[in-house]
């Protein structure tokens, strides 16, 4: 359906107009590919004669293709654009007040044309007859198809490349980016490490009476003490007992819930650096816990344990892998409904794909160099919810007669909560990869910390 009208402004008359922010330029030095040679990549997978105009209205695409960030959009690092990609050029559309000489100047030096945000319609009417036009079908309005004058043009044609050529790209991250991904865990983890000490000194004080959003603003504190904190990758999640069982849930700051003893309280926040995009969970025993929530814990830990030790052959798509995390939660007879892992922007939208980790069937394989969650649950309705959550990066392994082999690296370095784990339960060589991770977390992130919060981190990472 394509309508001549927005409806919406006869529903609401004085509704305000979209805030434009500034858009700035993440240098190559950051993205680690400049804009020619996205440009070339692109090109090159699209493998058709001649030029033509490939249409993104997607703006994380756009954003990382013209290797610029904006914050027009709340938690995500995008400004409000479109982009058509020839061969040798590109045009972006974009508001006018959205760009400072620095952003002008580095998109003339990119070869890449700047239009009136509002011009994309007239532009797509008006296109060089002799260009094919492409577009990833999946990402692309009716609207926008509905201005292009196909008499006008050699021809249309999808991409159908799961997620669109920019998009898989994307989701291929190149050493740059990956090291920044590790600098922003580092930075993340630290601030984790205060908000968890914290939140510890705050519960054990008697007079304090603690909500879930005072919690939420102690991590979102803790994080900006670092200059290089760009914000929230999206809206914090705090949610103690039985809260913990809504998988997105918002707390009532008008109806707040109070911290006490007993139960779980899970926590799943996400950062922005300029180098990277942070998403963790931590699910904390509050408290005494009965065997059965212990064992619930355990099972959920186990599991995404399992994904992160999996080594499997290239050509290996997310469903294959799903059950090494899902499986050990169908063994306690119960399930969760949301996928296990999503890709992870760099410097851009905490959920990205074009790969999943979910029981649902999804093309795409896994590459080296995509990001992706691992974040494995349990939700015990009117009760509790746990779910554990880090961010992996598929890596080469080693190859053999029979093939090439990847495996995932950890990327999150932040501490487990360890009361809750039943030993028995998680086995051997699962405890011995949690050993070894807190290892990992304590050496990486004690050179940060001062001399108290060091001795406390020493403990939450000893071995059990």
């Amino acid at each position: 359906l394509v309508l001549e009208e927005d409806p919406f402004t006869r529903l609401r008359a004085n509704r305000p107009a979209l805030e434009r922010g500034l858009v700035w330029v993440m240098p190559d030095d950051i993205s680690g590919e400049s804009c020619g040679m996205k440009l070339e990549r692109v090109a090159a997978m699209l493998g058709v004669e001649g030029d033509f105009n490939y249409l993104l209205s997607t703006c994380d695409d756009v954003a990382w293709m013209c290797n610029m960030r904006g914050s027009d959009v709340p938690y995500n690092p995008l400004f409000y654009s479109y982009l058509v990609i020839h061969r040798d050029s590109m045009d972006l559309f974009v508001s006018s007040t959205s760009l400072d000489d620095e952003s002008k100047m580095h998109l003339k030096k990119n070869k890449i044309r700047i239009h009136d945000y509002d011009s994309f319609g007239s532009f797509l009417g008006k296109m060089n007859k002799d260009f094919l036009v492409i577009a990833p079908l999946n990402k692309t309005s009716m609207a926008t198809y509905s201005q292009i004058d196909i008499s006008n043009v050699a021809g249309m044609q999808g991409d159908n490349i799961p997620g669109g050529v920019v998009g898989f790209l994307k989701s291929v991250k190149n050493k740059c980016e990956i090291d920044g991904f590790g600098k922003a865990m580092v930075y993340d983890g630290v601030a984790w490490v205060k908000f968890w000490m914290s939140m510890e000194k705050m519960l054990a004080d008697g007079q304090l009476r603690v909500t879930e959003n005072d919690l939420a603003q102690l991590l979102i504190s803790k994080r900006g003490e670092n200059s290089d904190y760009k914000g929230e990758s999206f809206h914090p999640i705090v949610a103690f007992a039985s809260n913990g069982a809504q998988p997105h849930y918002c707390a009532n700051e008008t109806n707040p819930t109070y911290i006490e003893s007993g139960n779980f309280l899970l926590v799943d926040t996400g950062a922005h650096y300029p180098f990277g995009t942070t998403d963790t969970t931590r699910t904390f025993a509050i408290g005494d816990l009965d065997q059965e929530s212990k064992l619930d814990y355990t099972a959920v830990l186990k599991g995404m344990i399992n994904l992160s030790k999996a080594v499997f052959p290239r050509g290996t798509r997310g469903a294959s892998m799903d059950m090494l995390a899902r499986g050990e939660v169908y063994k306690r007879g119960k399930r969760y409904l949301h996928g296990t892992g999503h890709g992870v922007g760099h410097f851009l939208c905490v959920h990205e794909g074009p790969q999943s980790i979910r029981a649902e069937e999804n093309p795409v394989v896994f590459q080296p160099g995509m990001v992706t969650s691992n974040e494995p649950a349990i939700y015990q309705e009117g009760n509790y919810g746990i779910r554990i959550e880090n961010m992996l990066v598929c890596k080469e392994w080693k190859e053999t007669c029979h093939g090439e082999f990847l495996c995932f690296e950890t990327l999150t370095l932040v501490p487990i909560d360890k009361n809750p784990v039943i030993s028995s339960e998680l086995g051997q060589e699962n405890i011995e990869w949690l050993n070894n991770y807190h290892s990992v977390v304590y050496k990486t992130l004690s050179p940060f910390l001062d001399e108290s919060e060091r001795v406390w981190l020493s403990e939450k990472t000893s071995n059990i």
